[in-house]
């Protein structure tokens, strides 16, 4: 079954450039139309690709709205730069790797996220991740880790500010393609309320 929708500027979406919708569905698959950095009047937003970025992400998440959904419930992002030196600014994440002796390696992974739309309880999210990964030990290698998250709710929101502490030791066995995890995972909820949790499982992606 599929079903299409095509808004006006009235409903808080951008015009049209073309004769399409705004988004499509296929069965319970939704596909969106790619959107450009303008605002409902049609007029293209000036400054830097951050603001940009921004307009960009605002209209996805008012069409989302629209049918039902919102950010969290994407499951894939295509995105047409026309500068590569822009991707930094674009994406505000920084990540490290540095190789050493007998195949292990050092990773540092550090980004910064800022939510738009007014389904999104979370306005800003800043992660840093450290990891090390030995050399190889039998057919894989042993990766321990540690990441920490901290979320910032919109001003409106009843949520609280929240971080999350997780630790883990993965055996790699062809790289991040083939593992093996077990994990903890704290999650400070604000007002003495807290999770923990365990994990023991594993992961295989197929390109």
């Amino acid at each position: 079954m599929i079903g299409s929708w095509t808004f006006a500027p009235a409903d808080g979406v951008p015009p049209p450039v073309a004769p399409f919708a705004h988004a499509t569905s296929a069965g319970e698959t939704l596909y969106v139309t790619g959107q450009m950095p303008t605002r409902t009047d049609g007029t293209l937003v000036d400054g830097a690709i951050a603001e940009q970025t921004g307009q960009v992400m605002a209209n996805l998440a008012r069409v989302l709205e629209l049918v039902g959904g919102t950010l969290t419930d994407v499951v894939q992002v295509r995105a047409h730069l026309l500068d590569w030196n822009d991707y930094a600014e674009f994406n505000s994440d920084v990540l490290v790797e540095m190789r050493f002796g007998g195949g292990g390696f050092f990773t540092l992974d550090g980004s910064y996220y800022h939510y738009v739309g007014n389904n999104e309880p979370i306005q800003d999210e800043v992660s840093i991740l450290g990891a090390i990964a030995t050399p190889k030990l039998g057919i894989g290698n042993l990766q321990p880790y540690g990441r920490w998250q901290w979320f910032s709710p919109r001003a409106n929101s009843v949520d609280l500010k929240t971080f999350a502490v997780d630790a883990g030791l993965n055996y790699l066995i062809m790289g991040p393609a083939l593992r093996i995890m077990l994990a903890y995972e704290h999650v400070d909820l604000g007002n003495d309320r807290h999770s923990d949790a365990g994990q023991l499982g594993a992961q295989a992606i197929f390109f």
